[in-house]
C-alpha cells in the first residue's frame, strides 16, 4: 500500500513542478493521475481496511515495475516537450537571382512529392521545397499544428527552422530579416546587408495552407510592404492591420 501512496504523491508533486515550470504545455495534468491513485489508496486503506496487497511476483520484478512507473512520466514529458517545440525544418530553393513574392502552398495532392534532405536514421532532416520561376511552390507536405490529445496541448505553426537558398549557390543561405521586439532592435547583420544591397528574405504570414515570403533588397522593402508611416495613417483612419512584423500590401495576398 505504501508503494501506491508514494507513486501517487510522486505524480502529484511532478505535476505541480510542471505547472510552475511550463504550465502552458499541460504537463500539470499528471497531478490528476496522482490524485486518482491517492483516492484509491485512501479507499483501500481507510474504507476497506486493507493494509497490504500481496503480489505474486519477485522483489526484483517489483523494483523494475517501480522504476517504470517513476520513469514513465519523465519520458513522456521529455518526448512531448521535444515534439511540441521542434522546428518545422524546411529548405526553400529559389531560381537563380529570383526576387519578389514567394508563395508556398502546402497539402497539395498534385504538388511536389515529399523529399527530405539531411536526415540521419530518418530523423533531423529538412523538407525540400523548390520554387518555380513565378515564385510559387506547391508541395505535398502538410504544415500542421502539433497536438497531443492526452494533454489537450498544441503548438501553433512556426517559421523556425526555415532556410532559403538560390539553386545556383546552395552553400550560402539567404539571410532572413529578424526583429527583437523585446529589445526593439533589428538583427545585427541587417545594416551590413543594407550597405551591400544584397537580397534578404522577409517572412510574413504562415498557416496550414500557405506560407508567404518576400525576397528583395532592403531598398525595395516599401514596394512589397506597408511602411510605418502608412500603417500609422491607416490606424488613424480606423483601419487596423494584422500584427505581423512585415505587413504585405493587399494585392500580394493571393
Amino acid at each position: 500500500m505504501k508503494r501506491l501512496r508514494n507513486i501517487a504523491i510522486y505524480y502529484i508533486v511532478l505535476g505541480i513542478l510542471c505547472f510552475c515550470s511550463f504550465w502552458l504545455y499541460g504537463f500539470w495534468k499528471l497531478s490528476i493521475i496522482g490524485v486518482v491513485l491517492l483516492v484509491v489508496y485512501f479507499l483501500l486503506r481507510f474504507v476497506f481496511k486493507i493494509k497490504n496487497i500481496a503480489f505474486n511476483i519477485s522483489k526484483n520484478k517489483l523494483i523494475v515495475w517501480d522504476c517504470f512507473l517513476y520513469l514513465l512520466p519523465i519520458l513522456f514529458i521529455t518526448f512531448s516537450f521535444w515534439y511540441l517545440t521542434k522546428p518545422f525544418n524546411q529548405t526553400i530553393v529559389l531560381p537563380k537571382g529570383y526576387q519578389g513574392v514567394v508563395t508556398i502552398e502546402y497539402d497539395q495532392k498534385e504538388g511536389q512529392p515529399k523529399k527530405w534532405i539531411g536526415e540521419f536514421l530518418g530523423m533531423g532532416g529538412a523538407r525540400l521545397i523548390k520554387v518555380d520561376n513565378n515564385g510559387i511552390a506547391k508541395t505535398q507536405f502538410k504544415y500542421e499544428d502539433k497536438y497531443i490529445p492526452l494533454l489537450g496541448t498544441y503548438s501553433q505553426v512556426s517559421l523556425e527552422g526555415m532556410k532559403i537558398y538560390y539553386e545556383s549557390n546552395l552553400n550560402v543561405e539567404i539571410p532572413q530579416y529578424s526583429y527583437n521586439e523585446s529589445a526593439g532592435t533589428e538583427d545585427f547583420q541587417y545594416e551590413k546587408i543594407k550597405q551591400k544591397n544584397l537580397p534578404i528574405a522577409y517572412t510574413t504570414a504562415v498557416n496550414k495552407q500557405k506560407n508567404i515570403i518576400v525576397v528583395c533588397k532592403v531598398k525595395e522593402y516599401s514596394n512589397y510592404f506597408y511602411t510605418e508611416n502608412e500603417i500609422k495613417k491607416m490606424e488613424e483612419q480606423g483601419i487596423f492591420l494584422d500584427s505581423w512584423s512585415n505587413i504585405l500590401r493587399d494585392h500580394y495576398y493571393k
